[in-house]
């Protein structure tokens, strides 16, 4: 497994919709159209979970300030109102299980994105896009390990001081919006997802959104768009026709002006 190289499974609609255009053309899902139904919901669950464990029951504060446990619950509840959109990578290149879950009956592709200059391009031209692997947890145990830093800060914020206080808490909105946007059950551990996602309030003017069609569903979009040289490969997957397919990609590669290379898959599937 290389692990400088991340791939996009989809299929021949979806490889022709995100290379044929001037730039690569990704799009960030909103995850509430996602197939896995517990996408967010699952993160979101974790952190409450964590809140009521680390509060205090005897929360004292100064009179009209809310306690630990009412404040963050209004910051949970502003997170709540927000809209997430992600698109989803793999480390994996020969697992059948990747192209069975997220390419057509008949045949798939996975694009292969250079890692670092995927992530150096985003850190570069939008501060607002983030890029993380997956963090696979089910148990509040694992899920407080891996959010120490929150743990730390919601537990120690001086009360006496409001403002310190909600300055404080405020700095947990990105740390809990992450654990949100990358907590995944761990049944799915064997897909190794790295994830880039990006958050919208309700105020924002959304004029970058888009539909693409999911059966009968219109589904909202961002499009996030990458320079064509972190293409770096294209892997053909298990299919009837992978010889032609190997064939007509060659051509579009040449016409599109890509430089990555073409791979074929060496499970020996097919599917009638």
């Amino acid at each position: 497994m290389n692990r400088d190289i991340i791939y996009h499974y989809t299929g021949a609609e979806g490889l022709k919709g995100i290379l044929d255009s001037k730039e690569v053309c990704l799009r960030m899902t909103d995850t509430r159209f996602l197939n896995d139904k517990e996408e967010i919901t699952h993160g979101s669950q974790l952190v409450e979970a964590v809140i009521n464990e680390y509060s205090n029951n005897a929360e004292s504060t100064l009179p009209g300030i809310p306690t630990h446990t009412e404040f963050m619950s209004m910051i949970l509840g502003s997170i709540a109102q927000k809209s997430f959109y992600s698109t989803s990578f793999s480390f994996e290149t020969e697992q059948l299980s990747q192209w069975l879950s997220y390419c057509p009956q008949q045949g798939g592709y996975a694009i292969g994105f250079d890692k670092e200059k995927l992530k150096n391009h985003l850190n570069q031209t939008n501060h607002k896009i983030n890029f993380s692997p997956v963090n696979y947890v089910n148990s509040l145990n694992t899920l407080i390990s891996q959010i120490n830093s929150i743990k730390y800060n919601y537990n120690f914020v001086d009360l006496s001081n409001r403002v310190n206080r909600d300055m404080t808490m405020y700095d947990l909105v990105t740390k809990i919006e992450h654990v949100l946007a990358t907590s995944k059950q761990s049944y799915f551990k064997t897909e190794n997802e790295v994830r880039i996602y990006t958050t919208s309030a309700p105020t924002e003017i959304n004029d970058e959104i888009k539909f693409f069609t999911k059966g009968s569903v219109l589904t909202p979009y961002k499009p996030l768009y990458i320079p064509k040289d972190i293409v770096t490969q294209v892997i053909i997957g298990p299919m009837q026709h992978q010889e032609l397919a190997s064939i007509a990609l060659s051509e579009f590669k040449r016409i599109n002006g890509y430089e990555f290379s073409i791979i074929k898959s060496n499970i020996p599937f097919r599917c009638f």
